[in-house]
């Protein structure tokens, strides 16, 4: 493994602009390969959704879209007791996270006789995206619906795709049962991003679609969030660790290996103010990543080595915006000011981002690709639409005036009559 080191002293904008660019990989691309599927879906409903399940995982067209109340009984046979009681803690944590984010109403008078203030309100249907088949989310599932539930959501559906076999993974099913949902689709892809934008037979349109997915599902996001509200275009895992020379080495390489674990897309980069951390941290990633092709495959594309001051890496943090940032380092709150753009900050040794994902309390939902800088992770306000109030107790001249005034200015007359007649002007 080729060691790529941008040296920020050295480098300077020149780093920083290698560093940044990253982005939804082949986007255009998946764009024109999902055009078609979310159109057939649009006309055909269901039938097209069974067609694609077919095409892609091999699904029998006959089965049921709909999860049935059997089903979802007979996970429980096909997990463990374990996984029941993780599941059910990842929840309650999750769930107390979430509770203390909402946003409150408000309503007071700000200028003499007039009330302003929000109301905060659920939308009516939110649409769930679970990745599924071959490989098991059940934390995405808490992720997703736990927020939506606490927002207030009178209806919460959830599409995930079907296993070889037919049916939803079962860690899957207990995970939503446990939230409280079951109302679940077997769906996956761009197909379930099109059932849920537009509708079908089965499957309700929704107000909001909100969970990650591969770079088809982004597309099909993309392509419809003109008519549906999304999260956020979510790409493959990110991972930026800031460590110095206090740090041991091996569990900065597993927190690396361990984001690498999730996609060959997966982005990785260490910062360090000491090159001989950034060596250790890197000769023990050596030999973690042989172990696993996924990770090796990381390593070898996108590993990144940032050497620096302390205030040239908290710049270039900032630049960077990762999903997930860990600070480890000797008092890293003293450094939290100065971080702006972040899915997630991790705060010492102890935090790894294996733990956010899946029970440390916010979603593990995060915006990559640099979309720190102006968009929030997954949360209760992901399903909710802030309402502004105003009530005139009083009439108040002054800003009556003023609003006659930029009315008239503007060059809306009636504008300016509906201010005046109040005033009896």
């Amino acid at each position: 493994m080729e060691m790529r080191i941008l040296n920020l002293k050295e480098q300077g904008k020149e780093a920083i602009e290698e560093a940044k660019r990253r982005g939804l990989e082949r986007f255009e691309e998946a764009l024109k390969t999902v055009k078609p599927i979310i159109r057939d879906v649009r006309d055909q409903g269901d039938e097209a959704i069974k067609n694609y399940e077919k095409k892609f995982a091999k699904i029998p067209c006959d089965y049921e879209i709909k999860v049935s109340r059997e089903e979802i009984n007979e996970a429980y046979t096909l997990v463990e007791e374990e996984f029941v009681e993780a599941i059910r803690t990842a929840i309650r944590i999750v769930r107390e996270f979430h509770e203390e984010e909402m946003p409150k109403p408000w309503i007071k008078e700000i200028v003499k006789g007039i009330k302003v203030g929000i109301l905060p309100r659920p939308v009516d249907v939110a649409g769930l995206y679970v990745p599924g088949g071959r490989a098991s989310y059940p934390s995405t599932a808490v992720m997703t619906a736990v927020p939506a539930q606490v927002a207030g959501v009178d209806r919460i559906i959830v599409c995930s795709p079907p296993g070889p076999n037919g049916k939803t993974n079962p860690h899957v099913l207990v995970a939503l049962n446990e939230v409280g949902i079951r109302e679940v689709y077997k769906a996956g892809g761009a197909q379930a991003i099109a059932a849920m934008a537009y509708g079908t037979e089965s499957i309700p349109k929704v107000d909001v679609i909100a969970g990650p997915g591969n770079i088809y599902v982004t597309a099909a996001k993309h392509l419809v969030s003109n008519i549906v509200g999304i999260d956020m275009l979510a790409g493959p895992s990110e991972l930026l660790v800031i460590v110095d020379s206090e740090v041991d080495p091996e569990i900065v390489a597993l927190d690396l290996a361990s984001q690498a674990e999730h996609d060959t897309l997966s982005q990785i980069a260490l910062a360090s103010t000491n090159m001989k951390t950034i060596e250790d941290v890197t000769e023990k990633l050596k030999l973690l990543a042989p172990e696993n092709t996924v990770v090796n495959e990381v390593v070898e594309r996108s590993f990144i080595a940032v050497y620096g001051d302390i205030e040239e890496i908290l710049d270039f943090a900032n630049i960077y915006a990762p999903e997930h940032l860990q600070l480890m380092v000797s008092n890293p709150k003293d450094y939290l000011d100065k971080i702006k753009s972040a899915g997630v900050i991790l705060i010492g040794p102890k935090t790894p981002t294996a733990l956010s994902d899946y029970c440390a309390g916010p979603s593990h939902v995060l915006p990559t690709s640099r979309c720190s800088r102006f968009k929030s992770g997954l949360s209760t306000l992901t399903f909710i639409k802030l309402m502004h109030y105003v009530e005139v107790e009083e009439l108040n001249e002054e800003i009556y005036k003023a609003a006659i005034k930029l009315a008239e200015v503007e060059g809306f007359r009636l504008h300016a009559e509906a201010l005046k007649r109040r005033l009896k002007l």
